[in-house]
């Protein structure tokens, strides 16, 4: 088997333990190990069919959680990343992930990427941004 296949097969493998059922309830019952194999699975933002479908429920699973500090630096660094990149995920999940992540720091981040060179990044960052500030003058939680 080549390497490529290889990895395919272990985030096939990784995916089938975070959506299993002990999978889901871990990870919204704030178990580090599982939030961490998350936020890991999105970050190396692997391709294959079904991915868009796992790392959706994985941010819909994830928005509830409790993050540690160094988990909520982890998420911020990805969403900052996929508005430059439109990497993992995008549209309304990284919206309602930056909702439940952000910070004052986090939305000046945000608001730089506003003056970008490319227009994709800008709306990315604007879309987010307004979603954030809706979000934040609603009574939802994240």
């Amino acid at each position: 088997m080549n390497e490529k296949a290889c990895r395919i097969s272990q985030f096939k493998k990784a995916a089938h333990q975070l959506l299993s059922d002990e999978g889901r309830a871990r990870i919204r019952a704030g178990d580090s190990e599982y939030v961490d194999l998350a936020i890991s699975y999105l970050e190396a933002d692997p391709y294959f069919d079904g991915t868009g479908y796992v790392k959706s429920y994985l941010v819909r699973y994830l928005k509830l959680v409790p993050f540690s500090a160094a988990q909520h630096e982890r998420l911020r660094a990805l969403i900052l990343r996929v508005i430059e990149t439109y990497g993992p995920f995008g549209g309304k999940h990284v919206c309602r992930l930056a909702a439940s992540v952000q910070s004052p720091e986090f939305l000046s981040q945000v608001q730089v990427r506003f003056d970008s060179q490319d227009h994709d990044t800008r709306r990315r960052a604007r879309n987010i941004y307004a979603y954030v500030q809706r979000f934040n003058q609603s009574t939802r939680n994240a």
